[in-house]
């Protein structure tokens, strides 16, 4: 097989974690140019490319490029359709898109900001801030641990991009505001979790996520 193209998202960062999942889930054969973040972003060679020097970003043999992690994962699940993380259902395709964009809006979002908070990142700390930042984290997390009641994956009965979308939330989430109370609350959404972490071919991914103890301060 030889490469699709050019990759530039690093290996363990949390914005490029799910186009890595769908790399190694889809078996796809993909150059990585060596990339350091805040650096060559800013390169005049990769603005040349990627004007507003973000990461993920991709760019084909072709000359094709794409940024935002989410266009990127789906453009590569789409070259691999024999994976399934595209249903071929229209229905099922549609609810993927769903659980991915309520995922990442309002689970893996809100518990950045949450980090970004404690880090000092929006100025001094404000539990006001915060309370908005957890309360819609929750809100999500309780509504796919319902969905996930009867169910082992988000979507048909095998792993789609939203569950990877999921598993990279939680990645996120398991090490600094899931402290052992939550993630009793949510046990369907971590017992999911650690089904795709041990999926072959994703466990490098997401096998070595810490659970924290106690949740995140300033």
């Amino acid at each position: 097989m030889s490469s699709i193209g050019f990759l530039y998202a690093p290996i363990g960062h949390p914005r490029a974690r799910t186009v890595n999942a769908t790399v190694a889930y889809t078996g796809l054969k993909i150059d990585r140019p060596e990339y350091t973040h805040f650096k060559d972003n800013n390169s005049p060679e990769f603005l040349a490319m990627f004007p507003h020097g973000k990461m993920p970003a991709f760019k084909s043999t072709s000359g094709f490029v794409l940024v935002e992690g989410a266009a990127i994962a789906r453009y590569l699940a789409a070259l691999a359709p024999e994976s399934g993380l595209l249903p071929k259902s229209l229905d099922d395709h549609a609810l993927v898109d769903q659980w991915c964009h309520l995922v990442e809006s309002e689970l893996f979002d809100n518990t950045v900001r949450t980090w970004l908070l404690c880090q000092g990142k929006f100025g001094p700390y404000s539990e006001e801030l915060r309370e908005i930042f957890t309360t819609k984290e929750r809100r999500v997390l309780e509504t796919v641990n319902k969905h996930l009641e009867d169910r082992t994956y988000v979507v048909g009965d095998r792993i789609t991009l939203a569950d990877i979308t999921l598993a990279n939330a939680m990645a996120f989430a398991l090490p600094h505001t899931l402290d052992k109370e939550q993630r009793s609350n949510f046990s369907n959404v971590v017992k999911h979790f650690e089904l795709i972490a041990t999926e072959p071919s994703l466990k490098e991914l997401f096998g070595g996520i810490k659970y924290t103890e106690k949740l995140i301060q300033p």
